[in-house]
């Protein structure tokens, strides 16, 4: 039967190499690509973060205005002042500015009056009378904010920010309670990027506010999402939102919060709505969603309805390029991809997700060329020269590939990242006595990194250093307890030295908690078979050809079980099969010539094991392949 060490399942050490490469390119293109309408979730996290412009900021703070009618201790005639007010909602300004007039003449020292002037001529775009109006009003009221929360709007208007701070922050001395200070003062810390005190300011800014109250809770949800604080964001959003809210940025928001905590179809619902109220805005998210879902055809759909409403915003062609990606269409992608840079999304970005689609399909002379645009550029980071040397690596040109890694090791020579790659390299070039150096190098500076220690065992091993191997995978599994793959990692190499026990313990442990892991499981019904209980292991191993049943290995094992307990035709049955679905196995060949040798068909054994021998010659069981045949 085939038992799945790492060496056997992965043939040789430039395979494995190949295997972590991959995943290291991955990981590279996914963080060159989780930024500005890239990397799916980032892309939409992205998409709903943008900071507003400071008047759409404005327009989402309540109005600070002054109820003067509430006062307790007013002592002049107020007639002339309710009806500016009332005039003012009517949006009846010239009256409202003549009854205010005619009220200050009355009343030269009642701050009030000067306020709601000040207020009128806001209203009108009159700013220096406003500003006039509304320093006399500070000026003669020491009591009452507002009127300083006017001038600090106007001021924000005006781009004057650090006035615009001083006079909130006057606000807020006089009156701790001036909620409409604190919301314009979190909008001036937004616009700094100062997110912690932004939300501090927020959410002193919502104390008070009506229940159905949405304006600043947009602002404090996009610093929520950007704080990865999700939860908070559905606390704040989910009660007062609903699908007649008209609030697009409000639903994106949500919908953002919902997909970053796997609740998709909520996501989902949440774009729709946004897409029906600002179809540009809002399908955008609703393609990302659903291509995270999976939905290919759908997403796509979603992002040509944005695209028809904005044909040249580079965002949409870019997001267009990754479904398209995903769908396979690479010539599109690319046509897309170059679009979206042509139209002002960022290059190097861009680059970036086009040398990735190139790797992704195998053209790697092609990304060669991108990654040497991206290097070329001040953007230009350290991972881009690694995936350079990977696309080089990819394409043949490995002197090219490691002369670019010893240019890096050199400038980067405490960092263990270099040293890393170039043990990559060697294994990748079988030169495993470099890649043990290498990787050993990258280790003593960074000797916690399990990649880096998976990596030197797979050297060890290819080395024959079996034991250096497996003191170093128990390593990589103590630091990645909950690794299902480096924790069979460890147990293969426990069967591979022996160590009987300590493999069954391990591949148990792994199927415990992964009860459909089916190497483990195959692993185990081997070493189950050899104890002795058929009945267990043929229990194990149909476990294992129930979690992929074109397996052929699994197959094997499971074929052999049933020689092993005496039902020939059983595994006559299961063998052919894997043999059908790997003809040039040796080990299969040999198995089923032997089954076939059990139920008396000779000629059929003799063609087998001699395929058998001839695939593999210098295999365990091509001896007794040849003794048989010399006794039949």
């Amino acid at each position: 039967m085939i038992v799945l060490s790492c060496a056997q399942q992965l043939r040789s050490f430039s395979l494995v190499l190949v295997s972590l490469i991959s995943l290291s390119l991955g990981a590279t293109i996914s963080s060159a690509t989780q930024q500005v309408g890239g990397g799916d979730l980032e892309s939409t996290l992205s998409h709903s973060m943008a900071m507003p412009e400071m008047e759409n900021l404005l327009q989402s703070a309540e109005d600070p205005m002054f109820d003067f009618s509430q006062e307790s201790e007013i002592t002049v005639d107020t007639k002339n002042l309710v009806t500016a007010q009332s005039l003012v909602k009517k949006k009846e300004y010239v009256e409202a500015q003549r009854q205010a007039e005619q009220f200050i003449r009355k009343n030269p020292t009642y701050g009030p009056g000067y306020e709601i002037l000040g207020l009128i001529f806001l209203l009108q775009n009159q700013l220096d009378d406003a500003v006039k109006a509304l320093t006399k009003a500070v000026d003669l009221d020491r009591k009452h904010s507002s009127a300083l929360t006017y001038l600090g709007s106007i001021y924000m208007g005006r781009n004057q920010f650090e006035k615009a701070k001083e006079t909130l922050l006057k606000a807020v001395a006089r009156n701790p309670n001036d909620r409409f200070a604190y919301q314009r003062l979190g909008m001036l810390s937004e616009k700094d990027n100062d997110t912690d005190r932004a939300v501090s300011y927020f959410e002193q800014g919502l104390k008070g506010t009506a229940a159905d109250y949405i304006g600043i809770k947009v602002n404090l949800a996009r610093l929520y999402n950007i704080k990865r604080q999700f939860s908070k964001t559905i606390a704040l959003l989910e009660p007062v939102l609903t699908p007649a809210s008209k609030n697009a940025p409000a639903h994106i928001l949500l919908g953002t919060a919902y997909l970053s905590t796997h609740q998709t179809d909520k996501a989902i619902e949440q774009y729709r709505t946004a897409a029906t109220i600002d179809p540009a805005q809002g399908n955008v998210p609703l393609g990302i969603a659903y291509r995270i879902s999976g939905k290919l055809g759908e997403s796509r759909q979603a992002l040509l309805e944005a695209e028809k409403v904005k044909s040249t915003d580079p965002v949409i062609q870019f997001e267009i390029a990754e479904t398209a990606k995903r769908q396979g269409k690479y010539e599109e992608a690319q046509e897309r991809i170059l679009k979206a840079i042509e139209t002002g999304y960022p290059k190097v970005r861009g680059l970036r997700s086009l040398a990735a689609l190139q790797m992704q399909n195998k053209k790697y002379d092609e990304a060669v060329q991108t990654l040497k645009q991206i290097i070329s550029s001040k953007e230009s980071t350290m991972e881009d020269q690694f995936v350079l040397a990977e696309a080089l690596q990819f394409s043949g040109q490995f002197n090219a590939a490691e002369k670019l890694l010893l240019s890096l090791s050199k400038q980067h020579s405490k960092d263990a990242a270099p040293w890393y790659r170039l043990g990559l390299h060697y294994g990748l070039t079988r030169d495993y006595d470099a890649a043990i150096v290498h990787f050993n190098k990258a280790k003593a500076i960074a000797p916690d990194n399990p990649d880096i220690l998976k990596a030197l065992a797979l050297a060890y091993l290819q080395s024959g250093k079996k034991d250096e191997a497996v003191k170093l995978a128990e390593e990589v599994h103590r630091l990645t307890p909950k690794n299902v793959n480096n924790a069979f990692f460890l147990a293969s190499l426990y069967q591979d030295r022996g160590k009987t026990g300590e493999a069954v313990k391990g591949y148990k442990n792994i199927i415990a908690e992964t009860p459909a892991h089916g190497p483990s499981l195959n692993n185990l019904a081997d070493l189950t078979a050899q104890s002795g209980d058929i009945p267990a292991a043929l229990q194990l191993a149909t476990q294992a050809v129930a979690t992929d049943p074109e397996n052929s290995r699994y197959l094997d094992t499971l074929g052999w079980i049933f020689f092993l307990g005496g039902d020939f035709d059983a595994a006559a049955n299961t063998l052919e099969k894997g043999l059908s679905l790997a003809p040039d196995s040796p080990l299969l060949s040999f198995h089923l010539g032997k089954v076939y040798l059990q139920k008396g068909n000779t000629e059929k054994a003799r063609m087998l094991l001699l395929s058998s021998i001839k695939q593999s010659t210098t295999s365990a069981w091509s001896d007794e392949a040849k003794k048989i045949l010399e006794s039949m």
